[in-house]
């Protein structure tokens, strides 16, 4: 059973990240000046991928397989990986939200079998590890763990360190709150065609930022 909520969420955090991609590229691109660092234009961007995160622990508990799941988002970051190398090789995406996400969900059930104080303090020592990490490597493969070369650009950089924290504290916020996998809310009557972007998320996001570069373009022709 779906959980309407959840949907209404993710679908209007979609929303709020196809509108920071669409600054992000009009800037980037086509050298608007918005400052997309800064104010309401960076709370849109951040919204929308602590939103995805959270909501990502959050459906861990009512997915009939994390494994696979996390696997397929997996296989999309690498899509995300080589797509922006082709385009940049120096900014490409080397552990981006996508990557974050798929791993997070492989750890899903080993989550499942914790108790929910250790939950909690994986999500708690997770956040604040990085006060504690060096600040820069010699070596890239640190990166994954928020451990960055002295220099070092990319177009998405969301590092197990301190982000998946965020997803144990969806996933605990999970267990707690859907532990009957159901809704909590009533849903609203009406039309429900906005749910249907929450319920393709991986499409959407894949298929959203070569679509708008695609259309910008052609606008500015």
């Amino acid at each position: 059973m779906r959980i309407w909520e959840i949907d209404a969420w993710r679908s209007l955090a979609l929303c709020f990240m196809i509108f920071f991609h669409i600054l992000v590229d009009l800037r980037d691109l086509f050298l608007y000046p918005i400052d997309y660092h800064q104010g309401f234009w960076r709370f849109t961007g951040v919204f929308a991928a602590v939103s995805f995160i959270l909501l990502a622990g959050v459906s861990s508990n009512l997915s009939r397989s994390s494994l696979r799941h996390g696997l397929r988002i997996l296989l999309a970051a690498a899509a995300v990986s080589a797509g922006t190398w082709w385009w940049d090789p120096d900014t490409y995406v080397r552990f981006g939200i996508l990557h974050l996400l798929g791993v997070s969900m492989l750890t899903a059930p080993s989550l499942h079998r914790l108790p929910l104080i250790f939950v909690a303090a994986l999500a708690a020592g997770t956040a604040v590890l990085p006060a504690f990490l060096p600040a820069f490597a010699s070596t890239p493969w640190l990166l994954p763990f928020g451990v960055t070369p002295p220099v070092f650009t990319t177009l998405d950089y969301y590092p197990l360190f301190p982000w998946y924290g965020l997803f144990a504290a969806g996933h605990l916020a999970g267990r707690v709150l859907y532990s009957e996998r159901r809704s909590l809310l009533p849903q609203p009557p009406g039309d429900s065609r906005f749910l249907w972007l929450g319920r393709h998320t991986l499409a959407i996001y894949l298929l959203h930022q070569p679509l708008l570069v695609a259309l910008l373009t052609l606008l500015h022709k």
